[in-house]
């Protein structure tokens, strides 16, 4: 397994796995969290929160601790822009994430 180290410090949002609702609450800046693979390293605490290649903000890592999908709860849904844990579920799965994978719950603020 490769480690994929994001050493331009941007964390990346798809339209394809947010859906129009999380994007518009990204865009707002009410997404507070993302779940990545446990490839997914993030090289600084501070970083862009970008939509695709457009800028949306500045973020600040808050925490980082690990997740399994079925452990997965209505809060982080909504942190993530999602308005049910079915919704982030699907998502999560269009992303190509397993139920028994392990991810990375990464919990942010925006500076």
């Amino acid at each position: 397994m490769t480690t994929r180290i994001n050493r331009l410090a941007d964390l990346v949002f798809s339209p394809r796995i947010l859906g129009t609702p999380g994007i518009e609450k990204l865009r707002e800046k009410k997404v507070t969290q993302t779940l990545r693979s446990t490839t997914f390293v993030m090289a600084t605490n501070e970083f862009n929160i970008m939509e695709r290649s457009v800028f949306v903000g500045r973020g600040r890592l808050v925490s980082v601790d690990f997740v399994r999908m079925k452990d997965l709860t209505i809060d982080d849904a909504v942190r993530g822009g999602f308005d049910t844990i079915i919704a982030l579920k699907k998502a999560l799965k269009r992303d190509g994430l397993e139920p028994e994978y392990l991810m990375q719950r990464m919990k942010f603020r925006w500076c």
